[in-house]
């Protein structure tokens, strides 16, 4: 597995809670060895990257052994909508191969 964290900043003056949610990736792979299946999945974490504000998002499969990139809208359902703006301020977007 390879994961990694984004940050999630700049939240709107008058935010007052967060109803949904949609961020777009750019993602890409290169030859990917055997015949695996490659899926990236994505979720939003606190600044403590463990506890959850968002359901895990399926955002490709892949089962080629080649080279690919694209773009995908993601968007996130289970949101923590009682978090407060200080909390989405601090957000961290998780991306993750397996």
């Amino acid at each position: 597995m390879t994961q990694a964290f984004f940050d999630i900043t700049d939240m709107p003056s008058d935010f007052g809670a967060m109803t949904d949610a949609e961020i777009v990736v750019n993602y890409g792979g290169f030859y990917f060895v055997g015949n695996d299946t490659q899926t990236l999945f994505a979720q939003i974490f606190e600044e403590d990257e463990t506890t959850t504000m968002s359901d895990e998002e399926t955002v490709v499969v892949v089962t080629d052994d080649v080279g690919f990139a694209d773009t995908a809208p993601i968007i996130f359902s289970g949101l923590a909508t009682s978090k407060s703006k200080t909390v989405w301020n601090s957000a961290r977007l998780r991306l993750r191969w397996v």
